[in-house]
């Protein structure tokens, strides 16, 4: 089967960075080839299912040993792969990086009947450039440490969140927010059909501004520090997300359940909360303006309290959630320098070319660590 995506953006309340995700749910299991001497290699695909079209096939190769036998070159530009008649040429793509025991490289075939199908892979030509499909992502993995060698830090997502979208790149939101200023007025009066001598005018009012403090609306998380790279070689540590079950060669990474990774120069950092509220502040509160009666104007003895004022104190708004839109997902550690497994989930900047496909499950969501 293939490898699947997903993809990143942000929500209004957090500061979030968009990027691809992408899963692999599951390797089509082809002998690894061990060539050394020989230029043409029939590759045999058995299918036991049902036909398939432009189908994407895993395969891993040896490249080093052909390196160093002298019939490949050092950068691998002379693989090239056909189809049953050993004339079209089938598209492309290297995984994994090249010279390395266990190359991975994904081969889009275009019709796989049940039963058993040829292709072959040609090689030992010095002449030869690179002919694989292009692409210019970067695998972005997380790591409790600096990045590994080969890898180097995205600092785009530093003090920002992934959050799952179809494009890569989009930043917005903020880290905490106020509520805008109002403004109330109020009437009162003195009543009596005419003003008199020591009572006030029938009608007044006040003004009164209203301000609710700004909070933090950062939900509980962990500081990450996230790595890149052009290939699939993922080194001891780095962590990557999963549907389901860790698989054998990673460990549940628990420091993030119940926390959202936020970006950073430094793993550890902790913070945010899981509510908010607000202080509720009033001010401005102006004097009274008496409106004249039967008995004379504002300023003569009909409103002898023409200056008075009311006040009020200061309270605090209900407490609200702060967590955004999420989706429970498994953290795995990778215990062991190799490839990219099966139903693993990767960020990428770009949708590599072959063999992976959108994780749409995160779609508008931030990933949370969870147990399941």
């Amino acid at each position: 089967m293939k490898k699947y995506p997903i993809f990143l953006a942000l929500y209004t309340i957090l500061i979030g960075l968009s990027a691809f995700f992408f899963t692999n749910l599951g390797k089509n299991q082809i002998p690894q080839i061990k060539a050394a001497t020989s230029s043409k290699v029939t590759v045999v695909i058995s299918n036991t299912g049902s036909l398939q079209t432009d189908y994407d096939v895993l395969l891993e190769l040896d490249t080093a040993t052909m390196i160093s036998g002298g019939t490949l070159q050092s950068d691998c530009d002379d693989l090239r792969f056909y189809d049953t008649d050993d004339t079209t040429p089938l598209n492309y793509w290297v995984e994994s990086g090249c010279n390395t025991s266990t190359t991975q490289v994904w081969i889009t075939v275009p019709s796989i009947p049940v039963g058993n199908k040829n292709i072959y892979l040609h090689y030992n030509d010095p002449a030869m450039t690179n002919g694989e499909q292009s692409w210019s992502g970067n695998f972005i993995l997380m790591n409790a440490g600096g990045c590994p060698s080969g890898w180097t830090r995205n600092t785009s997502y530093d003090s920002r969140f992934p959050y799952g979208a179809s494009t890569y790149g989009g930043t917005g939101g903020a880290n905490s927010h106020s509520h805008s200023t109002a403004i109330t007025s109020g009437t009162g009066g003195g009543g009596g059909s005419a003003d008199g001598p020591g009572r006030p005018a029938s009608n007044h009012t006040h003004n009164l501004t209203v301000t609710a403090s700004s909070a933090t609306v950062v939900p509980p998380y962990l500081n990450m520090v996230f790595c890149q790279k052009t290939d699939s070689d993922i080194s001891t540590g780095l962590i990557a997300l999963f549907d389901a079950n860790a698989p054998s060669g990673w460990t549940r990474f628990s420091a993030l359940d119940s926390k959202f990774p936020q970006g950073n120069s430094a793993y550890g950092g902790t913070g945010g909360t899981n509510t908010h509220s607000h202080t509720v502040s009033h001010s401005g509160v102006s004097g009274a303006s008496h409106q004249s009666g039967a008995g004379g104007t504002k300023t003569n003895p009909v409103c002898p309290d023409a200056g008075h004022t009311h006040s009020w104190s200061n309270t605090t708004s209900s407490t609200v959630a702060n967590t955004p839109p999420y989706l429970n997902m498994i953290f795995g550690s990778k215990d062991s320098t190799g490839t990219a497994s099966p139903n693993m989930i990767s960020m990428f900047s770009a949708l590599p070319p072959l063999g992976w496909t959108r994780f749409s499950a995160l779609d508008s969501k931030f990933p949370q660590g969870n147990s399941a």
